[in-house]
């Protein structure tokens, strides 16, 4: 599935018309089976509409409206690799599993990496050394 295939299935299933620009970028899974999502949105006049269509099953999965036009990430690339502080030469993925970092799809986050070293960058420009699963009850 490309990008513009996932936003195309995120207008059809919220029935926002093809008027409203949008983008989508994908995020991998780290948790169970192998698979990834787009992460796509939409940005009518006074609202962004956030969602995940999966790309297996080339469905949507969830989606939330936010008020206001608000970019698709809250922390760039560029940024997450400053924040990550590996160097020059690192690379960055969308990733996403339930943890502390990040509980929802709609948040992904950064893994970056070079020379073999891995950290993770949250949409609030959080790092963090590895992705632990959220503990019941907190």
């Amino acid at each position: 599935m490309e990008a513009t295939t996932a936003v195309a299935i995120a207008r059809k299933a919220l029935g926002i018309g093809e008027g409203v620009p949008g983008e989508a970028l994908k995020v991998r899974r780290l948790e169970g089976p192998a698979h990834a999502y787009y992460l796509v949105a939409l940005w009518a006049a006074d609202a962004t509409t956030l969602a995940c269509v999966n790309e297996d099953r080339a469905e949507l999965e969830i989606s939330a409206r936010l008020p206001g036009r608000a970019p698709i990430l809250a922390v760039s690339l560029e940024r997450a690799k400053g924040l990550a502080g590996l160097g020059p030469a690192a690379g960055g993925d969308l990733v996403w599993k339930p943890c502390r970092a990040s509980f929802s799809m709609l948040y992904p986050i950064w893994e970056v990496c070079e020379g073999g070293h891995t950290v993770y960058v949250d949409q609030q420009g959080v790092v963090w050394k590895e992705l632990k699963a959220k503990m019941p009850g907190g």
